[in-house]
């Protein structure tokens, strides 16, 4: 049935571009109608980058991430303009984007074969949609925070709860990223009888993002704080986008700073509307330092052994490393490498049974056995075709190396049997050192 729509309707045109067209079949009726509700999950992979528009379609990682154009770059319309050589033109990219949108760009990893872009279901692991996820698009569901995957939902609320402010405050910005602050739009989903305008500003549309960021009132005071230099290029998106983007933006006690100003304004902007009277506070830099000092201060007079709060912020790299050894089970040969933001933990795993691969065929050893202690990895690379998320083209391009190397056999082993790779891996955090001839006694113990 597929290929007879496609031979009737859109034999050389992509289906989200395409038009209905003159007597269609009500088939194609149905499927011209729910296209809208695909184009809320459907997301390209990049391959080549000849297909796919820079600044119009959504192609960036993250929850619903898609570039603004900007007129004096509007030559690199395609994405494959900023590739150079196979690999990402990083020079080139952080000169036209901000620095986050650069790490956006340059954190999607480029196959080692030509392969075409495609479209994945960015809500699904493994790229592919189904009914279930029809419905929770249609629903709204994914436009929560809630909704992301699973590793990072639970990653997203770790960083939120372990940040050093009071509760209140963090309960603030838990209601704030699930949209559920009174703001004129979410009472009225609620049937409450009030206007869809800001009280302060009389715009059209009181949404959560406006009285947050973008309300008149409140951008006097944002600018002439210290975070405004950040926060300018972010305001324009949603409330979780602009809570990602400033997380990576500052550091985490920046960050700290930042959404205690945030929840300051937010209650300096109520007691505005609901108490006219009084001397209104400044909500500057200081300010939100004394009330930060005040709470740690009193929190730590009750908690013996706190952590200091000047930590540093996770960094955005991973190292993966693995060991090679004789038909005698020595080793004689292992590998370390810096993976820069990778995406999620087992496209991680994916990358290390690629870098392995990579350094065997460069040193000429012959494989015939491959271990992973990621399930995932090893179900991924063994069955590429069924991954259409960037796993499955990494997969993909693992099982062409395979195939050079006669094709070894994977197969998962637990964690433990896999202690001495997870040792070597964490000597690529030390640069140049990054293959290693010999092994450490330890190690090998």
């Amino acid at each position: 049935m597929a290929r007879v729509l496609k031979g009737r309707y859109f034999c050389h045109q992509d289906i989200m571009e395409v038009e209905i067209g003159s007597n269609p079949s009500s088939i194609w009726r149905a499927l011209m109608w729910s296209r809208s509700l695909l184009a809320k999950g459907l997301c390209w992979k990049v391959g080549d980058g000849a297909r796919i528009n820079t600044f119009e379609d959504i192609w960036l990682p993250g929850p619903r991430t898609c570039l603004a154009p900007i007129p004096d770059y509007a030559s690199f319309s395609k994405v494959k303009s900023l590739m150079v050589q196979g690999s990402w033109n990083v020079p080139l990219i952080q000169q036209i984007f901000s620095p986050l949108i650069s790490q956006k760009i340059t954190s999607i990893p480029i196959t080692l074969t030509n392969r075409k872009d495609a479209r994945f279901w960015k809500y699904d692991q493994k790229g592919k949609y189904s009914v279930r996820d029809g419905y929770k698009a249609a629903q709204g569901l994914y436009d929560q925070p809630s909704s992301c995957s699973a590793p990072f939902k639970k990653d997203w609320w770790k960083f939120l709860w372990s940040l050093s402010i009071p509760p209140k405050v963090r309960i603030f910005w838990w209601r704030a990223l699930n949209n559920i602050i009174h703001t004129e739009q979410n009472l009225l989903a609620h049937h409450v009888p009030v206007t869809r305008r800001c009280p302060l500003c009389q715009y059209n549309w009181n949404t959560s993002s406006h009285a947050l960021f973008s309300c008149p009132a409140v951008k006097s005071c944002l600018k002439s704080s210290w975070i405004w230099s950040s926060l300018k290029q972010l305001r324009h998106l949603d409330v979780f986008d602009i809570f990602l983007g400033m997380k990576e933006e500052l550091s985490k006690l920046d960050f700290e700073l930042f959404v205690m100003r945030t929840w300051a304004t937010w209650n300096e902007r109520l007691r505005f509307l609901h108490d006219c009277h009084g001397k209104a506070q400044v909500l500057d830099a200081d300010w939100c330092k004394n009330l930060l000092r005040g709470y740690r201060a009193a929190r730590d007079s009750v908690t013996s052994g706190s952590k200091s709060p000047l930590i540093s912020s996770p960094s955005t790299c991973c190292a993966v490393g693995g060991v090679i050894r004789d038909h005698e089970g020595q080793p004689i040969l292992a590998f370390g490498e810096l993976i820069d933001k990778v995406q999620s933990v087992t496209l991680a795993e994916i990358f290390a049974i690629q870098v392995g691969l990579i350094v065997a065929r460069q040193h000429n050893i012959q494989i015939h056995h491959i271990t992973s202690d990621s399930l995932l990895a090893v179900q991924t690379v063994t069955r590429p075709e069924e991954d259409l998320s960037y796993a499955g083209s990494i997969a993909a391009d693992i099982s062409i190396l395979m195939e050079a190397l006669e094709s070894p056999h994977l197969t998962h082993v637990r964690r433990s049997a896999n202690r001495v790779a997870h040792s070597v891996a964490a000597f690529a955090f030390h640069p140049p050192l990054s293959l290693f001839g010999s092994m450490d006694p330890f190690l090998c113990g």
